[in-house]
């Protein structure tokens, strides 16, 4: 399999719409949202496309901050599963990292959800911390934000300096 990772382009919308069905964690995510990231973020957001298939097998829909420009956020992260372990998490990280870096970012943040382990220990290992302040509550080593989205919406806040 020849991969490639490259920005998203508009036409990318159905492939990352299908993949994110496949995404327990965005399955309550309007597919809408991958019209703003493939039309308007394109230079921070990117895919991982099988070139001999055409097939869309991961992205990574980032952004920075309009109001703090040394800030980056990554609002979706998704692999195909057989994709996965494979280093192209890192390498979706990675590339944005360095694309945001260019573009006088000091920081990364995105969110996840306190019981999507998996997520959690691979932002862990990617060198992210979790977020505490006032507002959050600690629970097995992580500070957790109560009600973040909306009742019974817990979330954890990621940050990773540049």
């Amino acid at each position: 399999m020849d991969l490639d990772i490259r920005n998203v382009v508009p036409d990318d919308f159905m492939g990352i719409a299908r993949l994110a069905e496949n995404c327990g964690h965005m399955s309550t995510m309007p597919n809408a949202v991958y019209h703003l990231f493939t039309r308007h973020f394109k230079k921070t957001s990117f895919v991982v496309e099988d070139t001999v298939n055409h097939k869309i097998l991961g992205f990574l829909l980032g952004f920075i901050s309009q109001d703090d420009p040394e800030e980056s956020y990554i609002h979706l992260l998704c692999l195909d599963p057989d994709l996965r372990g494979n280093g192209m998490g890192k390498a979706l990280i990675d590339l944005f990292g360095e694309t945001v870096s260019q573009r006088g970012c000091k920081k990364i943040k995105l969110v996840t959800k306190p019981h999507n382990k998996i997520s959690i220990n691979f932002y862990l290992k990617m060198g992210f911390k979790s977020y505490k302040s006032h507002e959050t509550v600690e629970s097995e080593g992580l500070n957790i934000y109560k009600d973040f989205d909306g009742p019974d919406q817990d979330k954890i806040i990621f940050i990773k300096s540049l």
